[in-house]
Formats: C-alpha cells, sequence, structure tokens
C-alpha cells in the first residue's frame, strides 16, 4: 500500500535517519518499485532500493524511481558484480 509507505518514509525522517531504504522485491517483501516512486515524493532523504539485483536494468529502475543507492548483497550475485557494475 502506497499510504502505508509513505507514512513509513516519513516517519523515518522524523526519527532522524539520513536515508530510507524501500523494499521492492514483490515474492519476499511485498514490495513494488511503486512503492520507491512513493517515498521519493514525500521525502527529501536518500532512498535505497532494497531487492535482489541481478541485472543493471535494476539498477536503472531504481535511479528513474528515485534512489540514489542500491543495496546489493554480493555473495548473491558474485560471479556477476563486475558486470553488474559496469
Amino acid at each position: 500500500d502506497q499510504e502505508l509507505v509513505k507514512i513509513i518514509a516519513k516517519t523515518t525522517a522524523e526519527w532522524g535517519c539520513d536515508a530510507t531504504m524501500i523494499w521492492t522485491d514483490g515474492e519476499q517483501y511485498e514490495g513494488d518499485l511503486n512503492h520507491l516512486a512513493a517515498a521519493g515524493s514525500e521525502l527529501k532523504l536518500p532512498l535505497v532500493r532494497g531487492d535482489f539485483i541481478v541485472h543493471p536494468l535494476q539498477i536503472a529502475e531504481a535511479s528513474l524511481c528515485g534512489a540514489k543507492a542500491v543495496l546489493i548483497v554480493a555473495g548473491a550475485c558474485l560471479p556477476d558484480l563486475e558486470s553488474l557494475l559496469n
């Protein structure tokens, strides 16, 4: 729910957080890229896309939705890490 995401994002800013991670993985966390965009519309804090990043397109999507960073679990993509970051 985008309204809940907005409330949580505002709350983290009020608590003094320097950034907010928004999970976009649908299977594990019921997330969505729209949640990232919704949080970005409410905040000036940097957003981090939390997801299982396995393709460079996901990094581009994150940027288009307002993320300033992405969470990369190196162990999950170690063989392809260099190509993912280039």
